[in-house]
């Protein structure tokens, strides 16, 4: 939802300009549209789509206070601090990583139910 309501958005950028918006605003209103319509297509889905959206939040927050936990570890043991910097960030962008190839393997798993003939050729998996 929040890519349709982007994209309607960035085409009515001339309209916005006619009833009255300024250029820097009506330029904004796509990032505008894309998080309201986020928001409102993670609710759509209810309780477990939000509940699963905390849980991804959650392995992201953990993997940016495990990055700071181990620049921690490395300043107390004579480190410089500008490579302790490095680790929250990349134990972040571990963490999203990993939760991106979940995302990922369900998405393909719903693939393989609805359509059979696009499952990969070495893939056995009976459907149901």
């Amino acid at each position: 939802m929040g890519l349709i309501g982007a994209f309607v958005f960035a085409h009515a950028y001339n309209l916005a300009i006619r009833i009255g918006l300024s250029p820097s605003t009506a330029r904004r209103l796509p990032n505008y549209a894309f998080v309201v319509g986020a928001v409102s297509g993670i609710f759509r889905r209810g309780r477990a789509g939000f509940q699963k959206l905390l849980r991804v939040g959650g392995v992201w927050v953990f993997g940016w206070v495990f990055g700071i936990a181990v620049g921690g570890v490395l300043i107390f043991f004579g480190a410089s601090d500008s490579i302790a910097d490095w680790f929250p960030p990349i134990f972040l962008g571990i963490a999203v990583v990993l939760t991106a190839f979940r995302v990922h393997e369900r998405l393909q798993d719903k693939l393989h139910i609805l359509s059979p003939g696009l499952a990969p050729k070495g893939d056995k998996k009976q459907v149901p």
